[in-house]
């Protein structure tokens, strides 16, 4: 069941704040939603293939009337609701949110309340999970159809922590896996599903990857033009014309991703 607006708690964000803003830099809508720690999620529906089709083109259409669109990454402490109004000010056009992990949302009240807060004002907003399991990433995507424009699936965090866990970049050895988490949204949810991936050592390689994702139901894709293997002291350079080649392989939008100054 899709959250009603009786049912989303809502707090002043007055109350959250020790000063007022100056009027000229308030948010026109000063409410902050989170949703409510119980939802009960009927079976799922499937969509029709006209319902599949208009989520397919949904941000092909939103970015072609953006000129250089600017979107906000998903980062893990650090793009939380106050930091995304923060980019939209200075000409952000698409946020997401931290990586939310979709088992702990799905199963735990608490960390639903915590890990995710909302903010009329704050549209187009993407909600990204990371996730092993399709039903728990539908589950996850369904919770918060109605609050936000489309939901991401993170699979490209390259850190230990994400290894042990299966989820993000050490999930792309399991690219059958992946795509029956993607075909899931795809199939059961009313929001357009995209993925964040990294590059693979072969270029071959990433663009089967991409193609698919893409085939499975991806709407969009950002590419971090890094490999997996390349993060502290090996850190490197993006390999941005690697990201051009998977523009090039696949028809939905692709966002770029690494060496942004």
């Amino acid at each position: 069941m899709i959250p009603q607006e009786d049912d989303i708690e809502v707090e002043k964000c007055e109350e959250l704040v020790e000063y007022e803003l100056p009027a000229a830099e308030r948010i026109d809508s000063a409410y902050i939603l989170r949703l409510p720690k119980s939802i009960d999620l009927q079976p799922p529906v499937k969509n029709t293939p006209e319902q599949i089709a208009k989520k397919r083109v949904f941000w092909r259409d939103y970015l072609g009337k953006v000129k250089n669109a600017k979107i906000v990454a998903p980062m893990v402490d650090q793009s939380e609701l106050a930091f995304r109004m923060f980019m939209r000010k200075y000409g952000a056009h698409i946020t997401v949110t931290p990586m939310i992990h979709a088992h702990l949302f799905v199963n735990d009240p608490t960390y639903r309340r915590n890990s995710l807060a909302l903010c009329e004002a704050d549209r187009p907003l993407i909600v990204q999970f990371c996730a092993n399991k399709a039903d728990t990433f539908l589950a996850a995507c369904r919770l918060v159809e109605g609050v936000c424009d489309g939901v991401d699936l993170n699979l490209g965090c390259p850190q230990m922590v994400a290894k042990k866990g299966r989820y993000g970049a050490y999930l792309q050895d399991e690219v059958d896996l992946i795509c029956s988490m993607v075909s899931a949204v795809r199939d059961y949810c009313t929001l357009p599903v995209s993925c964040k991936i990294r590059i693979r050592d072969c270029p071959k390689q990433t663009l089967e990857y991409a193609r698919r994702l893409v085939e499975a139901g991806a709407t969009m894709l950002t590419v971090h033009g890094r490999t997996r293997e390349m993060k502290g002291v090996d850190t490197g350079l993006a390999d941005w014309s690697r990201i051009r080649e998977v523009v090039e392989a696949v028809d939905v939008p692709v966002v770029a991703n690494g060496n942004i100054q």
